[in-house]
Parts: C-alpha cells; structure tokens; sequence
C-alpha cells in the first residue's frame, strides 16, 4: 500500500537575494506556517570564477589577492544571508518562524538537493513559472534530481485552500492521493481528485473512483472526482482543471526518471511545474 510523504520539519529554500527568490522564500514560510515546520535558505557561492587571473607578478602575491576575493564574496554572502533570514524569520500570522541559512559552494541545485537528501521529511520550495529556459534552471535540475518532495510555485500569491491531486491508478498516483490529504488536513482543506483520459478511455471514471476507495476510503467518501479528456497535454488539461475548480495547490506524483529521453522529452509533473498558475508539489 502506498504511504504519504512525511509532513515536512523542514523547508528548503534557494535563494540568491533576488526579489523573485524572496516571494518563493515568502510562499515557504507560509507553508512553514501551515505545517510548523522550519526554513531553510540555501545560497550558493560558485568560487570558480574567482580563479581568473588577476595581474602579472609573483604568484604568492595573486594568491594573495584571489583569497581576498572569495573572502570579500563570502562576506557579502553572509552579510546578505543574515538580513534575510531575519526578513523572514519575523512574526507572520502570529507565528515566529525558525529560519536558517546555510552557504555552500558550487551550483545551487546540487547544494539544494544535497540538503533536501538529508532526512526523508524535507520538502524543497523552488521557483517555477517564469523564465522558461529549456536547460539550465534551478527548478528544473531540482525536479530531475531531488528524491524528496518539491513544491514549485509560481509569481501569484499564496492562498492556502482546497488541493487537487492528479492520479492515473497506478501505486505512485496512490501515493500521491495520501499526500494531497497530508497538505488538505494541515490547511483544513478538502481534496478534489483529477483523471487525464484519452477519448477511448470511457471506463476511467469507474476505474478511478475504485482507486481512490482502495487507498484512501476517507477521501472517497469526501472529495469531487473529475475526470476530464485531453485534448492538448496532460499537464495542460490538469493546469486548466485546476483553475476552474479553484484549486491552491495541486499535488502529482514522478518516479523521477533521468536520462536522455526523459530530459529531452520531460515529465507530466515536470510539464506541470513549468504551465501551472499556481503550486504544484510532486512526490516521487
């Protein structure tokens, strides 16, 4: 039987100070809010580029000045830090929030994943739609890469409310129906349960409904199934039924598969995260 993903102790949040990186910070202690649970703000430092040359002379002498670079970066690195921890870490619906920071070196991605892996109840908060470079983001490495939950949001606010979760019957998609309930219960919010089918597809609501009293009785008993034909993409036809219903928050599972076809082709969550309006928390 499929379990729910853990509900978070800690948020992990990447940020590089600009104002985009602060509303995703912002969404995060919201859900920090919701869930009791802590921040924390992972910024990256890439030091190679401190690693050009800096003038003709003795090499002890550009040693000297190389270090005085990174130690000038990372103090402003920390410096910067600081302030936003204590931006965010400031009462918010009464509640004084536990905020870190942590600096490390490298890409961020990897310094974001590498925290995530740490305990199985860390969730990652990310930014999503806006800029859609086909390689290279943040978010999209995040999503390929990370083995615990990851919560991409876009530009609008955050109003917690009702949660949406995309299931197609399959033991993942059970999975996923546990931790819509895990979010919907911290928000005090009910579930609403969505099937993509194809037009040939005409037993998918009998399927489904069948699912989702096998996994989660309570939330058969309680939520609106819809079922819906494709008729462009997946990701799109769960993004408009998302909106038409008022979703806050959708939730859809990924076996988090790498490789070519994968990264050229994408995944239905990863095609979500980058068209949705509003949050979209994949579970693997």
């Amino acid at each position: 039987m499929s379990t729910a993903v853990a509900r978070p102790r800690t948020l992990i949040v990447g940020t590089d100070f600009s104002a985009r990186d602060q509303h995703v910070a912002d969404v995060a202690c919201e859900l920090a809010c919701v869930f009791d649970a802590s921040i924390l703000l992972v910024h990256a430092l890439d030091t190679a580029r401190d690693d050009e040359p800096v003038s003709s002379g003795p090499t002890g002498r550009m040693h000297a000045v190389l270090a005085a670079r990174v130690a000038e970066r990372t103090a402003a690195a920390r410096s910067a830090l600081d302030a936003e921890c204590a931006r965010l870490s400031s009462a918010r619906n009464g509640q004084h929030l536990l905020v870190s920071g942590v600096l490390a070196e490298g890409h961020p991605w990897e310094a974001i994943v590498h925290r995530a892996a740490e305990t199985a109840d860390n969730w990652v908060v990310t930014g999503g739609r806006s800029a859609r470079a086909l390689f290279g983001r943040t978010s999209d490495h995040v999503l390929r890469h990370a083995t615990t939950p990851v919560l991409v949001v876009s530009d609008a606010a955050f109003h917690p409310g009702n949660v949406l979760v995309a299931t197609d019957a399959s033991e993942l998609s059970g999975r996923a129906i546990h931790s819509a309930d895990v979010v919907a219960r911290a928000m005090h919010a009910r579930v609403g349960v969505l099937h993509v089918r194809s037009s040939a597809d005409v037993h998918a609501a009998t399927q489904i409904a069948a699912h989702v009293r096998e996994v989660a009785p309570h939330i058969a008993a309680s939520s609106t199934l819809g079922v819906v034909v494709v008729r462009t993409s997946i990701a799109d036809a769960i993004a408009e039924h998302a909106a038409r219903v008022h979703a806050s928050l959708v939730v859809v599972g990924s076996h988090g598969r790498r490789g070519l076809a994968r990264l050229l082709l994408g995944s239905t969550a990863e095609a979500l995260a980058h068209v949705s309006p509003i949050p979209v928390l994949v579970v693997r």
